[in-house]
Parts: structure tokens; sequence; C-alpha cells
């Protein structure tokens, strides 16, 4: 098991962009889990001046090259211990409760915090739109979200307004269990008015981040955390949307994790945009469906691809 200041440690290369797009958290993670211990303290010793071999350490050097802080560790130390205290767990990439399903994805994180009581839960199916949903929308979201609860899905989604709100609603009202994947911290609840849909998704499931309070939530955070909400889940439902927006990148993400991808037919759409939204996932691939049930049946016969 990691020390508290081995995983502070990750937790300030994993908020770190940078380290990110250099493929240094891509080393640490193709090392195994009886090894990253010793490297991490090899890190800290080097700091403390007690290493100065580590800077030929190929899996390292790009950590030295950012070097964060003394008072930037003490920070996540701190905060680390205070989500221990809390019972927020704390899961990083080498711990046998991350999930396997997410750890196979291109680029997956370092770490997971997660806030709540079941966690990563059972064949986990992402419903995912915009949050400008109209009427039709929200109400497909929250049907199709409960019909697959009551089958035994957790619903992934994430808390934003429109049809990520009706899918939690949905799973909810089913008695089943769902996760919200967040771009910012696990206490950032993102609009202020889902305080209360967080509370009762912690109670049923689980709200989930890969940062800390101590990282900016950017506007590439919201894009980011798409490709936990796909690499969650064993299918992703695009229930509204239109020809570009978040949506579409996280049909992207999906698309990169070989996930199937269904996209709900309306019949009669209320937007043009919506329409042309659907138009455009079909022609791109994804499966049209109708009705949960319909969903269901295709869930089934590919579930056995689904679960590599």
């Amino acid at each position: 098991m990691l020390k508290a200041e081995h995983i502070a440690l990750l937790a300030a290369l994993n908020d770190d962009k940078q380290c990110r797009q250099r493929n240094a958290c891509g080393r640490l993670r193709e090392l195994p889990g009886d090894r990253i211990g010793t490297l991490l303290e090899t890190y800290i010793d080097e700091k403390r001046g007690a290493n100065m071999l580590l800077r030929v350490n190929p899996v390292l050097d790009p950590f030295m090259r950012r070097n964060p802080s003394d008072e930037s560790l003490l920070r996540y130390q701190t905060i680390i211990r205070e989500y221990l205290d809390r019972e927020v767990r704390i899961l990083t990439f080498w711990d046998d409760g991350y999930p396997a399903i997410l750890r196979n994805i291109p680029d997956p994180p370092l770490i997971l915090y997660v806030r709540g009581k079941v966690f990563p839960g059972n064949d986990g199916i992402a419903i995912v739109g915009t949050r400008a949903a109209s009427e039709r929308g929200y109400e497909l979201s929250c049907r199709f979200a409960k019909a697959l609860a009551e089958e035994g899905h957790t619903i992934v989604s994430g808390l934003a307004t429109g049809i990520d709100t009706a899918a939690h609603e949905g799973a909810l009202d089913g008695g089943g269990t769902t996760i919200a994947v967040l771009a910012g911290h696990v206490d950032d609840i993102y609009p202020d008015q889902n305080v209360d849909l967080a509370r009762r998704v912690t109670e049923r499931g689980s709200i989930v981040s890969e940062i800390t309070p101590e990282a900016h939530t950017t506007k590439g955070r919201f894009v980011e955390r798409n490709r936990i909400t796909s690499g969650l889940s064993t299918a992703v439902v695009v229930v509204e949307t239109g020809k570009t927006g978040g949506t579409i990148r996280q049909v992207e993400y999906a698309t990169s994790q070989k996930r199937p991808i269904y996209v709900i037919d309306h019949g009669r759409f209320e937007r043009p945009e919506a329409q042309e939204g659907f138009m455009h996932l079909t022609r791109l691939g994804a499966t049209p469906v109708r009705n949960p049930s319909e969903l269901s049946e295709l869930l089934t016969d590919a579930a056995p691809s689904c679960a590599r």
C-alpha cells in the first residue's frame, strides 16, 4: 500500500496537465504495482538531496522538470489526509479497486477520488447529451435510465443540467445505482442547482473525479472527464445533441475506447439541431434505438465484446 506522501505526489502529477502531455503519466502506468512505491520514494529522496542518480532515471525525468515545490506537496498531503478522514476513497491506477474497464482505456487517470457508497457498480452504461435539453429529450433520458437501472445497469453521466440530470434522476427513480463523473474535484458540485441531486447520487452510487482542489477546473477538464465517463461504461447512449459540442467529444472518446454507441431516435424531434445531431451520429456509425427494450436487446447481443 502506498504511503500518504506517495499518493500526494501522484495527485500532484495527475493534476499537472503538462506531465500528461509529455506522456510522463503513461510511463508510470507501465510500471508494476510493486515498483511504484519505491520509485516515488526515490523521487522524494532526490528532493531531499538523498539520491543524485535520479536525474538519469528515464521514468522520473519528466517529473523532475516540473518539480512540484515542497509547499505544494505539503498541501497535497493535507488534502489526501482530509479525504481519508472523510472516507473519500482514493484509488490509484495500481489498486485492486481501480476499475479494470477504465484501466484499459488509452489515457486512464493515475488516481481517482470517489465520494459515495457504490463504485464502480455493475455493467455501467453512459447516458449523455446536451445541457439545453428539449422536453422530449429530458423525458427520454429519464425513461431510458430508469429502465436500464431496473435491469441492474449502473448509469454513468456527468451531473450537468439537461440530459445528465435526467439520467441520474431516472436511475434513482428506478431504484438503481448511478455514478456522476465531475470535471472539478469531488466537492465541486456544478451547477449549484444539482447539490441535492449530488447528495442523492452519493447515497446510491458515487461522485467521481480525477483531480483535487489544487487543480483548476478549466474548460478542458470538462472535455477530459468524458474519457472517464465512457471509460467506466460498456456502452454510450446519446439522448440529444447538436452536430458539435461536448457530447460529440464524448462520442470521439467512446470510439477510441471501442465502446458501442447508441443514439435515441425521438421519432419527431422538437428541435432541428437535435435531428441534425442524430443524423450526424448515425452517419458516424452510431446505432439508432427507439425504446428501452430495443436498447436492452442490443446491449445483450453486444455484451461479450464490451466486456473485454
